[in-house]
C-alpha cells in the first residue's frame, strides 16, 4: 500500500481494522474477495482504492504485459436484455485479450440491486452468481454506493454463501478534512502556500452541520478559487470569496447530483 503521511490524509476513510485488512490483502498471494460499500455522493475515495487494488493484484501475480488487460469495471444490470447479460460474461475476455481466464481485478457494481428480492429475481441474480463461480482467478470487488451500509448486507450474504467464496466487507466513510485538502491543493499546486490551515479551516466549514462535500466538490471549488485568484490576485480573498459561494452549494449525504461529478 502506497506510503502515506498519516491516516486521516488517505483519500479513502474507513476504521483502522478494515485498513489493515486491505494492507493485507494488497501484499497476499491469496486474496479474498471484496464488497465496497460507499456513501451515495460518490468519488469518496473509492477510485483510488479501487485503484490501489488493480495495482497489487497486477503487481503480486507477477504480470508483464499491459494492466489495462487485468483490469475491468462494469455494472451487473437488474433489468438487463439477453444481449447485455451476454456482454457482461464475454467483456473480461474482451479485455484480457486471451479465452483461458480472466486474471485481474473485476469491479462490478450492484447498486442497483440494493433492496431487491433476490428470491423473486433468482433466474437474473443467478447469471452473476454462476458467473463468479466459474472464474476462481479472478480477483472480485463488488462495490454499493448507499447512506445505509446495511442495505447492502443481503448481497454479501447471498454471495457468499451462494458462490461459496470468502468476501471481505469494505465499509468506506465520508472524506476526512485532511483528505480534502489534499484533494484541493492537487489541483491548485504552488498556489495558497501559507494558507493550507485557512484552506483546512473552510473546509472543515464545509463539512459542518451534517453536509458532506466529496473530491469531485472540491476540486470544483479549487478551480473556482483559481479563477478568482487570477483576477483579484490576493489569495485569501479569492478563498473567502469561492467557499462563501461553495458553501451554499455543499450537498446533503442524501444528494447525487453534485458539482464537479
Amino acid at each position: 500500500m502506497p506510503e502515506h503521511h498519516s491516516f486521516d490524509a488517505l483519500p479513502y476513510q474507513t476504521d483502522k481494522e478494515t485498513y489493515l485488512s486491505l494492507e493485507a490483502w494488497m501484499i497476499g498471494d491469496l486474496r479474498p474477495d471484496l464488497f465496497v460499500v460507499a456513501p451515495s455522493i460518490r468519488d469518496v475515495g473509492e477510485r483510488e482504492l479501487i485503484r490501489e487494488l488493480a495495482q497489487a493484484s497486477y503487481s503480486q501475480q507477477g504480470f508483464r504485459d499491459s494492466p489495462r488487460r487485468h483490469f475491468i469495471s462494469r455494472t451487473f444490470p437488474r433489468q438487463g436484455s439477453e444481449a447485455r447479460y451476454a456482454q457482461f460474461v464475454d467483456e473480461p475476455f474482451d479485455v484480457s485479450e486471451i479465452t483461458d481466464g480472466f486474471f485481474g481485478v473485476d469491479v462490478i457494481d450492484l447498486t442497483e440491486w440494493l433492496g431487491a428480492n433476490l428470491a423473486a429475481e433468482f433466474t437474473t441474480w443467478r447469471r452473476l452468481t454462476d458467473y463468479v463461480i466459474d472464474h476462481p482467478e479472478t480477483d472480485f470487488v463488488f462495490i454499493a454506493y448507499t447512506d445505509d451500509a446495511r442495505e447492502a448486507d443481503p448481497l454479501v450474504r447471498a454471495i457468499r454463501e451462494t458462490c461459496a467464496i470468502g468476501i471481505e466487507v469494505v465499509r468506506l466513510d465520508y472524506p476526512s478534512v485532511e483528505s480534502l485538502t489534499a484533494s484541493f491543493y492537487s489541483q491548485c499546486p504552488g498556489k495558497y502556500l501559507g494558507l493550507e490551515d485557512y484552506v483546512r479551516e473552510r473546509i472543515s466549514q464545509l463539512c459542518a452541520h451534517g453536509r458532506r462535500p466529496n473530491h469531485s466538490f472540491i476540486k470544483s471549488c479549487a478551480l473556482s478559487s483559481l479563477h478568482e485568484y487570477f483576477q483579484i490576485e490576493e489569495g485569501r480573498l479569492a478563498l473567502d470569496t469561492t467557499f462563501d459561494r461553495f458553501e451554499r452549494l455543499t450537498p446533503l449525504p442524501a444528494r447525487t447530483k453534485i458539482i464537479g461529478f
